[in-house]
């Protein structure tokens, strides 16, 4: 929630479902409400029939609550604490526009693909022009950014590396010609899986221009034993 765009936007899980006629206390983890701001009691209307226009005109200034996520509070148990219900700052429905819920879908990995790939070419041979033409003769270089927790738990700032492939001498230097464009991803690739500070949270899948995999998909211990099982 947020009164401004581009605030900070306050996150309440509501897996647990609407609950009407409870102490905010009383919500277990997940569950949420409706309350008066001066008040402890969950409003009874029900939540599926509520809209925008009886809102603003039979109900006045509202406060989201969910139940604590913890199940315990060290702290103690009559002032708050750890277990103390979650709740938003006060709502005037009157200025909400729309009441929205989203379903939960299964986590998924974030996966980018550069160039041609089974992710947006699903039907195998690229069409004439997708496939990017890497030349003879010339460096190539592609840049990751990391950025998120994990990230930041770990450099205290985002990371980012340069990675370079070089697509070695031209038969003719005067006509360069077009080569194997997977000889290029893999170099990529290995700079990137050679790299302390991008290797440990990524995994790299590399396709030719088939669209058939080459070799495994890469992470930083599959990587490592290929490495140890050449040498």
């Amino acid at each position: 929630m947020a009164y401004f765009n581009h605030a900070f936007n306050k996150v309440f899980l509501g897996t647990g479902g609407y609950t009407a006629g409870a102490n905010p206390q009383a919500l277990t983890p997940t569950q949420f409400g409706l309350i008066a701001p001066n008040q402890g009691n969950i409003l009874t209307a029900n939540y599926t029939t509520i809209s925008t226009v009886n809102l603003a005109t039979t109900v006045g200034p509202l406060v989201l609550v969910s139940g604590g996520l913890y199940q315990r509070d060290k702290i103690g148990p009559f002032h708050g604490g750890y277990d103390e219900s979650n709740k938003s700052k006060i709502i005037n429905p009157k200025y909400v526009s729309s009441i929205q819920y989203v379903p939960p879908v299964a986590a998924q990995q974030h996966t980018i693909s550069v160039g041609v790939t089974p992710a947006n070419n699903p039907g195998g041979t690229p069409a004439a022009g997708c496939q990017k033409d890497f030349m003879c003769g010339e460096n190539y270089y592609l840049r990751v950014d990391l950025k998120g927790s994990p990230e930041l738990r770990f450099l205290s700032r985002n990371s980012y590396y340069t990675a370079m492939a070089y697509t070695g001498c031209c038969a003719n230097p005067t006509s360069p010609t077009p080569v194997d464009p997977t000889t290029v991803y893999i170099q990529w690739a290995k700079a990137l899986m050679d790299s302390p500070l991008i290797a440990p949270f990524i995994s790299i899948s590399i396709y030719n221009t088939a669209n058939n995999l080459v070799g495994v998909a890469y992470n930083k211990t599959t990587y490592d034993a290929a490495v140890a099982a050449a040498s």
